[in-house]
């Protein structure tokens, strides 16, 4: 047979596919197809060990403080050595090697070395610039471009450095923000020579502040979306005028940029230990204020709403010992007398009422009427006690469950701060079992209820050992002894429990849950039974859960836990209002000390949900039986 020679313009896509396809497979002839899957996952855990770094820099009982411990510096030393084997590859600005770089900056920052980070951030603006641009890689992936920028915007922040990604890099104006405004209550900064610039940025600041205020139990924030926005308002503000250099001459320009860039903080993770964070801008906000008042006192409301902004992002509780008395000078002028219209002058600038409802409560610290004198109360370090009783000297930080003051530390993390609804009538008399409250929600759990004057506190535990450890806490922090009870119970028992994919049945175990729970409340009627049962979701709290996990799953759940997660006792408040909540919570569903029922899909209440509910309830039912005849059914005897 002659060869033919085609011409090159006759073979298309199609048919170069197919030629390509061909030779392939007589080249891997024999060979088993490589897993893309694994693949992937090989090159996901490659980073796993920069985050599994940060995660073992931290001790449970330092907060935010990293230290160099052995542990995260075997996590360290894997990460680089993955990241340097991918940077002398073909594959040097991938995006798993930008990842990398923008860990091991992040890692750095964590523990306060500000230079080395920067090296690591030099390295990782030359990948993003060969790559096309910060812009062209927020076109390929956003969330992996908004890390960069956050490193970006954390040094100028920490440093006073100007943005090493212009304004061309960045999106500019998110479109559901509307166009650049000044709101008519903002004129006078006009006459007080501000900026028109930095007006709008007020104006946009107020939006999205507005926008956290609507925020309801029924909405959800794209965290891509309120990243950006967030982001792009702090990257304007900074560009405005960069922290370190000379500042504006004009009082009222330098005050409100930085009570602006001092508010937006508080929609950024924390890098840094609170005490540490944001020093440069935390001393150029003192020297603002302080210089406004002793020069430009024209406009006392918005300077209070400068020194709340502070109060509640950088500046911390060593420096009450001039907030405290000036803040009380600026009431006395404005002649404040009620908490009511504290709140309407904060709202009418940038400001997230979350914030005053934090210091306050819903009306006021219990048991005090607005004074002036009063205004201290809401930052001391050490809260007041208002004639009610406190926590032990071991738990300084704890207050009284009738108490709604704040923690030394407003700022941090406020979303996740939630009311305690017990008080010592609630639980006087009354005797609570909790399952598993030797460690994390149980014990502090246990804790509240001890302290509200509940009569017996019994608690189930696996290993007695622990079971006394954890009683002894209680004991020693509370100060009441006799109430705890440890009963030895172990709910690990069934061997295929040992065998379950966790990976797979962990989401399942939950929606069985809850249909077994809620089902167990049908058979069970609250007005024939007096016991009230409902389902409980604290939500993400910092325990140990997840430490016996893969390594791939540890690193998820320390990067959850830096960002979104309560702490064990906020976490148990949730847990608590479950205890006390009346009749109308009988077999809902109770999240954030609110009946959120509203959050069961309709897919699990309709005629199909209610039917699986039934046939899930039935072989829960067969298998206790088999194990243990009969303890079903005394169920029957009580709902009669």
């Amino acid at each position: 047979m002659a060869f033919e020679f085609i011409a090159s313009d006759r073979i298309g896509p199609k048919e170069r596919r197919l030629i390509r396809s061909h030779v392939m497979a007589g080249k891997n002839a024999g060979r088993p197809r490589p897993s893309r899957r694994k693949q992937q996952n090989s090159q996901h855990q490659d980073n796993m060990h920069g985050v599994l770094a940060i995660k073992a820099s931290f001790r449970e009982s330092s907060g935010m403080h990293a230290e160099t411990l052995p542990n995260a510096l075997e996590h360290l030393s894997k990460a680089y050595k993955f990241t340097q084997r991918r940077l002398n590859s073909s594959k040097m600005t991938s995006d798993q090697a930008i990842a990398g770089v923008t860990i091991l900056a992040i890692y750095q920052l964590v523990h306060g070395n500000f230079g080395v980070g920067l090296v690591h951030f030099d390295g990782l603006c030359r990948m993003i610039e060969l790559r096309g641009g910060l812009a062209k890689l927020m076109d390929h992936n956003r969330a992996l471009a908004q890390k960069p920028w956050r490193i970006d915007l954390e040094f100028a922040l920490q440093s006073g450095l100007p943005m090493r990604f212009s304004k061309a890099d960045v999106p500019q104006r998110p479109t559901n923000m509307g166009p650049k405004v000044i709101y008519p209550a903002y004129t006078k900064f006009c006459e007080d020579g501000a900026s028109t610039e930095l007006i709008c940025l007020l104006s946009d600041v107020k939006i999205f502040t507005d926008t956290l205020c609507s925020i309801d139990d029924t909405s959800r924030l794209d965290p891509i979306d309120f990243s950006e926005r967030a982001f792009i308002l702090i990257h304007n503000l900074i560009d405005f005028a960069p922290l370190q250099g000379a500042r504006s001459s004009n009082a009222t320009n330098n005050l409100l940029q930085l009570s602006l860039l001092a508010i937006m903080t508080t929609a950024l993770p924390n890098y840094t230990p609170d005490d540490l964070r944001y020093e440069l801008l935390a001393k150029l906000m003192k020297g603002a204020i302080e210089h406004y008042f002793a020069t430009t006192i024209e406009q006392c409301k918005f300077l209070l709403w400068s020194v709340f902004a502070g109060r509640v992002s950088v500046l911390h509780s060593d420096q009450d010992t001039w907030v405290i008395p000036l803040l009380a000078e600026i009431i006395r002028r404005l002649d404040i007398g009620s908490w009511d219209q504290l709140r309407s002058i904060l709202g009418g600038y940038c400001w997230v009422h979350l914030f005053l409802k934090q210091m306050l409560g819903e009306a006021g610290p219990v048991g005090v009427t607005w004074e002036p004198t009063t205004t201290p109360f809401l930052f001391t370090s050490t809260p007041p006690t208002f004639g009610l009783p406190t926590y032990h000297t071991q738990y300084p930080n704890y207050l009284h469950p009738t108490q709604n003051v704040p923690s030394p530390n407003p700022h941090r993390k406020p979303l996740h701060q939630t009311p305690l609804p017990l008080t010592p009538s609630t639980c006087t008399g009354k005797t609570y079992i909790i399952t598993g409250g030797n460690h994390g929600l149980g014990l502090e759990t246990a804790r509240h209820l001890v302290l509200s004057s509940a009569t017996r506190v019994i608690l189930t535990v696996r290993r007695m050992s622990a079971g006394e450890q954890a009683k002894a806490s209680i004991e020693s922090s509370t100060g009441r002894k006799g109430v705890v009870e440890l009963w030895e119970l172990d709910l690990a028992s069934f061997e295929s429990e040992k065998g379950a994919d966790l990976d797979q049945r962990y989401a399942l175990s939950k929606l069985v849950q809850m249909y077994a729970v809620r089902e167990l409340a049908a058979v069970c009627p609250v007005e024939h039974t007096g016991v009230t049962i409902n389902t409980i979701a604290p939500g993400l709290v910092s325990t140990g859960l997840g430490n016996d996990a893969s390594k791939k799953n540890q690193a998820m759940f320390s990067v959850l836990r830096a960002i979104f997660a309560r702490t064990a006792e906020q976490g148990s408040r949730t847990i608590l209002y479950g205890v006390v909540a009346g009749r109308d919570s009988h077999g809902k569903m109770l999240s954030g000390c609110k009946i959120k029922e509203h959050w069961v899909p309709k897919w699990m209440s309709d005629e199909e949900g209610k039917k699986m509910q039934k046939q899930i309830w039935s072989e829960l039912v067969e298998s206790m039986e088999a194990h243990q005849p009969g303890c079903t059914s005394r169920l029957s005897e009580l709902s009669m």
